[in-house]
């Protein structure tokens, strides 16, 4: 008899609970639980409408809590992520929608900015500005014209730009300013279409030449940056790196910040996308810096964190307010193919340069070198290494650098 009691408790114990019914209400199904999230990701891969990259149930699941981020339901996630090398990203269509259902938006529009050629052909200026207000905010606009479109590479390029161009000058202009107002919303996340545009380094058919990045670049100008304490500190006002009259072509050069101290307070700003106007003459800047002030970011940096900015970024870092000297070691690197375009450089102050990349290889991690530098260029530069010069003098018959800078006052 007892014997029988025990089997009889095993068999209940082993015996399948009766799974719980999702919820349902007037929009569809209300997944609460992961088990809900399971059992719904089940049902979609045995259906066989599982998304391209979201073939398992455990990819269902993913695009299930990515949607449920933004407020999308079940349907809606699998219809409007996809995977772009490896990551989910929404189609443009749904960026605006997330807003709207966020609550935090007052109004958005869109409007076309210029007229096409009487031939039909798209002028540069031609484009479309995405306006849009936050509540409790200014309201806020986005051009993205035909010009930006030829600089980012996406003017002509086979696929919706060929087919659709009206229709991807507007998601790039709307999903741009929708950025800038609510990155809470967009929390990182990109569009189809900008993660198409991303060059996966893990992708098929990438040229190992590319790989030698430091023989095509060097370093046109470095110093340090001393903010000095309270009493003695300077103000350095809005400007941008490059010169209009030496840097013809601007589009390469990059600035390096290397903190060695903290930096918490009496900040560097900088003003977002204004690499994007190109070298301003002083007029220009200074319209930008008395419209846009109010737009211009703070940075804060820890002692060993690097900063990096377009030479065309507007920036500004008011006096240093505290007790204490902060010292930043900066360093602007340019393409030598550009710099030879501008024949103002002469090509032995090039290949010195280039040298200290050589340098600091042999003598800090060797077995890089013939990585980065091919045996002939290592042949070129050898006789520069003989006399290596950290503080290159920068005067050349053309250009004349001064130490002093112009933006402090």
């Amino acid at each position: 008899m007892t014997d029988k009691k025990d089997e009889t408790k095993k068999d209940e114990v082993k015996a399948p609970q009766a799974a719980v019914a999702i919820q349902v209400n007037d929009r569809g199904l209300v997944l609460k639980t992961l088990d809900d999230m399971w059992r719904y990701a089940n049902y979609v891969v045995r259906a066989g409408i599982a998304p391209k990259g979201f073939e398992t149930p455990e990819g269902v699941v993913v695009a299930l809590q990515a949607g449920a981020e933004h407020r999308l339901t079940p349907m809606q996630s699998l219809q409007c992520i996809a995977v772009i090398n490896k990551r989910p990203c929404f189609y443009g269509d749904a960026v605006p929608g997330m807003v709207e259902s966020s609550g935090l938006q007052e109004y958005g529009f869109s409007k076309k900015v210029g007229e096409r050629n009487p031939d039909g052909s798209y002028p540069d200026a031609y484009g479309y500005r995405y306006t849009t207000k936050r509540k409790g905010r200014d309201e806020y606009s986005y051009d993205f014209l035909v010009t930006d479109a030829k600089k980012a590479k996406l003017w002509g390029k086979e696929g919706p730009w060929t087919f659709y161009p009206d229709r991807m000058l507007l998601n790039r202009a709307r999903t741009f300013c929708i950025r800038d107002v609510y990155p809470d919303v967009m929390a990182g996340l990109l569009t189809v279409d900008e993660a198409n545009n991303i060059v996966n380094a893990d992708s098929e058919g990438v040229d190992e030449d590319k790989s030698r990045t430091l023989e095509n670049v060097i370093p046109v100008w470095q110093d340090i940056m001393i903010k000095q304490p309270t009493n003695q500190s300077v103000e350095v006002v809005p400007h941008q790196d490059a010169d209009p009259k030496v840097n013809t072509i601007p589009d390469d050069i990059l600035t390096f910040g290397l903190y060695l101290h903290d930096s918490s307070e009496s900040l560097v700003c900088f003003l977002p996308k204004s690499h994007r106007l190109g070298v301003l003459t002083r007029d220009e800047l200074n319209h930008y810096i008395e419209t846009r002030m109010e737009r211009f970011v703070s940075l804060t940096a820890e002692a060993g964190d690097i900063s990096i900015h377009h030479a065309t970024t507007i920036h500004y870092s008011k006096k240093n307010q505290t007790k204490h000297p902060r010292y930043t070691f900066y360093l602007t690197f340019r393409d030598i193919e550009n710099l030879t375009q501008e024949k103002i450089w002469e090509k032995q102050w090039i290949l010195s340069r280039q040298a200290l990349f050589v340098y600091a290889l042999k003598e800090y991690a060797p077995h890089y070198l013939k990585k980065y530098f091919s045996d002939n260029k290592y042949e070129q530069l050898q006789p520069y290494l003989d006399t290596l010069n950290f503080r290159l003098v920068h005067d050349t018959p053309k250009i004349k650098y001064k130490f002093e800078s112009v933006f402090i006052k």
